[in-house]
């Protein structure tokens, strides 16, 4: 019975292109870091705005947000890579 209902949703699950392309890759990647920066740059516009401090605020939370977004992309980078089945350390 348990194998009559794996077929069955098989065959009702469309195929998913296993490995994204390379123009989806970069679109992910960009998104993210432009998301990460300027959220950085909103809150620390939202800071400057309540504590009178322009533009320190901002421009101290365009650089977190930048350093946030670069974190976040070689985060992605290394899961896709140990996904290849590759180690952490880079090795096969």
């Amino acid at each position: 019975m348990g194998e009559k209902v794996k077929s069955a949703q098989k065959a009702r699950t469309p195929d998913l292109d296993e490995e994204a392309s390379g123009w989806a890759v970069g679109i992910n990647y960009a998104s993210v870091f432009t998301g990460a920066v300027i959220v950085g740059g909103a809150f620390g516009y939202g800071f400057d705005f309540l504590a009178g401090t322009k533009p320190w605020g901002l421009m101290v939370g365009v650089v977190l947000g930048f350093a946030a977004g670069t974190r976040s992309v070689v985060q992605m980078a290394q899961g896709m890579m140990n996904e290849d089945g590759e180690d952490a350390d880079g090795e096969s």
